[in-house]
């Protein structure tokens, strides 16, 4: 593990890193077998699939989350997948907790030995960086995602690069792929309104065998020696999520904070009376959502949100505010979630989820029903249906596959 990077050369390295990828791996300037593209219909099951991502273990985020949840129904589906991440390389460390970025040199060779039928570049960091200049460089077709507001995360915790510098170059990065796959459509036309091309929704699934709701004496057992409401937020404890507008909030019982991340001290020390329980996995995290009776989602950054989605899974109502992500989850006539606009209290809007479920206006089978409605299964459809796959030399011709809408 390399020390701590200061940003600039953190900058400098990434943008150099072109050059240092071609330098050390000298296989980069030549294909064999030399690949062709079928083209846009598609190819028929099984598919060899190759997942460039920057985020992955130990982090724990939304990323990764959406990616094990992908790989697995891609799995389910009969597709050998491949993931790139940064744990195949030397790393850099940064002084975001679990954060380590790659310094990718042998990409070409795990991407030549696998010869995937189809590339999907996750995240704009080192990794993606490296995958997409092999892909340009070799004319060869991707896909990528836009996950998070990096320009904006950037300015909240370094101040640098700014904001409008910061999207250039995730205009630049995305603009070869095939599509550009964004989790709402309030994104995607904001995104559009920015100047990005070939956008495609990529909608979120959450696994219902796992998030699902107690039996009413298990909740009612949970945590018994303090005082309910349960008002949980679940994810990670940092600026960008807000949570000081969930902390500050008068509210009656027990506010919860689940996750790890780098405020988690700070803010546990600057707000006693609230319980912070670090991070949760397995029956434990379930546990937390399930067994808790309002979820506060007080985010404004996150593109989507996929917690809110286990938390309807798990039976339990969403009070958030009215922006890109849960204004998108949270359809303007649903009865499940409950947002507050700019002027209003979120307070207010957390009152009144717990009211409804008091009063029995919002279930249990209310929240759950909604959250059935979103599946990984049509993520991968969605995906793979703006891919352009490869075929490699010596590989059996496939058949056409009906494209996605």
């Amino acid at each position: 593990m390399m020390g701590l990077l200061n940003l600039p050369v953190l900058v400098i390295r990434i943008f150099c890193l072109q050059s240092m990828t071609d330098a050390a791996d000298p296989q980069i300037t030549s294909l064999t077998p030399e690949p062709t593209v079928v083209g846009t219909e598609g190819v028929s099951s099984p598919l060899k699939l190759l997942i460039a991502t920057d985020a992955w273990d130990p982090q724990t985020n939304g990323v990764v989350t959406t990616l094990k949840s992908l790989i697995g129904e891609m799995e389910r589906q009969g597709h050998t997948i491949k993931v790139i991440t940064p744990e195949l390389f030397n790393t850099i460390a940064t002084n975001y907790p679990d954060l380590s970025l790659a310094v990718p040199w042998g990409m070409s060779g795990l991407i030549e030995s696998f010869q995937p039928n189809g590339i999907f570049i996750a995240t704009e960091g080192p990794v993606g960086f490296a995958c997409r200049h092999f892909c340009v460089k070799h004319n060869l077709p991707f896909t990528s995602a836009y996950t998070t507001r990096w320009p904006e995360y950037f300015d909240t915790h370094l101040k640098f690069p700014p904001i409008p510098l910061g999207y250039q170059y995730l205009k630049w990065f995305h603009e070869p792929a095939t599509g550009l796959m964004v989790s709402t459509r309030s994104l995607l036309k904001e995104l559009r309104r920015k100047g990005f091309k070939n956008l495609a929704q990529w909608t979120r699934g959450v696994d219902t065998d796992r998030f699902k709701p107690m039996a009413l004496e298990q909740k009612q057992a949970f945590l018994p020696e303090h005082p309910r409401p349960f008002f949980v937020n679940i994810g990670r404890v940092s600026k960008e999520k807000n949570l000081q507008a969930f902390l500050e909030l008068d509210l009656p019982g027990t506010q919860i904070v689940v996750g790890p991340g780098p405020d988690l001290d700070e803010l546990r020390e600057a707000y006693p009376k609230a319980l912070f329980v670090g991070p949760k996995h397995g029956q434990a995290l379930y546990d937390y959502y399930a067994g808790s009776d309002v979820f506060v989602f007080p985010s404004k950054s996150d593109t989507f949100g996929l917690v809110m989605l286990e938390a309807l899974a798990s039976g339990i109502p969403v009070a958030a505010y009215n922006v890109t992500g849960p204004k998108d989850v949270i359809e303007a006539e649903s009865a499940i979630g409950f947002l507050a606009e700019e002027q209003e209290s979120l307070g207010a809007k957390v009152l009144e989820a717990w009211q409804a479920v008091q009063s029995g206006t919002v279930t249990a089978e209310d929240c759950r029903n909604y959250g059935l409605r979103y599946s990984w299964e049509q993520g991968v459809h969605q995906l793979l249906g703006r891919m352009k796959f490869i075929q490699w030399a010596g590989e059996t011709p496939r058949p056409r596959m009906a494209e996605a809408p």
